[in-house]
Formats: C-alpha cells, structure tokens, sequence
C-alpha cells in the first residue's frame, strides 16, 4: 500500500522542480486492514506533500548547503507497544523556528511575549494550529489555511499521537503512533 507514495514524491518534486526520491523501511513486514490504511492515506498524503514544498530545498540550494542533490524522504513502520509507528523523515532544511515564532505572533496566533518564552517544541505545535501557513502566497500545494490542523485532526480521530522534530539544516521528522487497529 505504500509503494504509491514513490511516484507522488517523485511527481510533486518535478512540479515543483525539485528531486527527491522516497525510500520505504518495514522490518516487521506490517499488515494494516484496508479500511484502517484508507483513514491514514489523506494524512500520510498532506505530510509527504508538506515535505517536499516546505521542508525539500530545490537542488541549487541543497548543492548549496553541500547536500545530495537528489533529496530523500524515508517512511517507515514498525510494530511497537501494541502499535504502529509511521515515520515520515525528510532531510530537508528543517524548520526554521525563528520564522514560525514570528509569523505565529504577527498573525496573533500568541502574544509576543508568550512567544520569546516557547519552547522549541512549543514553537512547532503552532504549525499544527488552524489556520497557520508560512507561506506568503497561495499555490495549489499550500498557503491556503488548510495545514497539519487537518493532520492532528484526523490522528486524533484513530487515537493516535503526533510527534513532530527538526533539525536546522537536517530535516524534519513526523512520528506517528496509532493503536494496533483490529481486524
């Protein structure tokens, strides 16, 4: 079932004239009932499409930064604690926090002053309010408001758990937890 995200990466990288290739890891060969992977698909999908616009560079500027040129986004599951762990792991320019806390405060998601005591973590779970987007101007891939408010929303309805990391410069992690789905 996720074979099909190779040819999205691919087919969203050359429009946005990127390259990335995507790499699947399933050591413990995972089998999910079709219905349960149909709920996940829209998630899974807004992440690996969230990646490649926001967090992939375009190939000058990971040339720049002294990186393949050729980005890699690695999905992963993994049975563990009577659940499975989906992990979406790009190597992108990660998220630049400085620019997510002043967009959060001129867009009066927090006050200034919140804004300078947040924690790196903190300073992420804005990215996942309703309504935010750092980008400026509307294409068909974001800027419309529609962002990872729909992801934790749709995680909540499986019961499962977000974690989110980033690395300046080494990219960014969506780690996600649901409970073993029955059959």
């Amino acid at each position: 079932l996720l074979r099909k995200y190779r040819s999205l990466v691919e087919t969203t990288a050359e429009r946005l004239g990127k390259q990335a290739q995507l790499t699947l890891e399933d050591p413990d060969a995972t089998e999910l009932p079709v219905e349960f992977f149909q709920h996940l698909d829209p998630t899974f999908l807004h992440i690996i499409r969230n990646s490649l616009d926001h967090g992939i560079e375009d190939v000058e500027g990971r040339m720049a930064a002294g990186k393949d040129p050729v980005a890699s986004i690695l999905f992963s599951t993994q049975r563990q604690n009577g659940g499975i762990i989906f992990t979406i792991r790009d190597d992108g320019r990660g998220v630049d926090l400085e620019r997510v806390r002043a967009i959060g405060i001129e867009r009066g998601f927090v006050k200034p002053e919140q804004a300078m005591r947040m924690s790196p973590e903190d300073i992420l779970k804005l990215l996942l309010l309703p309504g935010f987007s750092s980008k400026d101007t509307v294409t068909d891939m974001s800027g419309r408001g529609v962002g990872l408010d729909v992801v934790c929303k749709d995680i909540d309805q499986l019961h499962g758990r977000l974690r989110l990391v980033t690395r300046a410069g080494g990219g960014t992690t969506f780690e996600l937890y649901y409970p073993t789905p029955t059959q």
